[in-house]
């Protein structure tokens, strides 16, 4: 339940980065979102949302698709996190590449243990 809670929380930021364009307001101070890269993040930003919430709702709801619903949130993570290495500059990451290689593989294996965990729950759940 709490994990659900977490992930719909998740899915607020989602949606309104995706917003954000309609709005007029945004990260542009941040990063260069002209072009392509601010459409993928957009866009990026919406299906971050979608799939929060479609996870959180299945996680609460204890349905079978559940477990589908996180993984594509978390393969979503990471298709994030590479359009994010494109997108900022590398000296605005503290450490460098090396540092963002480093959150890169903690990243990983938190989604790893957090897949293993969630998993193993649902199958104890619907069994």
């Amino acid at each position: 339940t709490l994990c659900a809670v977490y992930l719909g929380m998740l899915s607020i930021p989602g949606f309104a980065f995706s917003l954000s364009n309609i709005l007029d307001s945004g990260p542009e101070d941040v990063v260069d979102l002209s072009g392509g890269k601010g459409v993928m993040l957009r866009v990026g930003g919406f299906l971050y949302g979608a799939t929060a919430l479609a996870a959180a709702i299945g996680l609460f709801l204890k349905r079978p698709w559940a477990l589908t619903a996180i993984r594509s949130w978390m393969g979503l993570c990471v298709a994030l996190l590479i359009v994010m290495m494109i997108a900022f500059p590398m000296d605005a990451i503290p450490g460098g590449a090396l540092g963002y290689l480093g959150f890169c593989g903690i990243f990983l294996l938190v989604l790893f243990l957090a897949d293993r965990v969630i998993a193993r729950r649902l199958a104890d759940d619907q069994g």
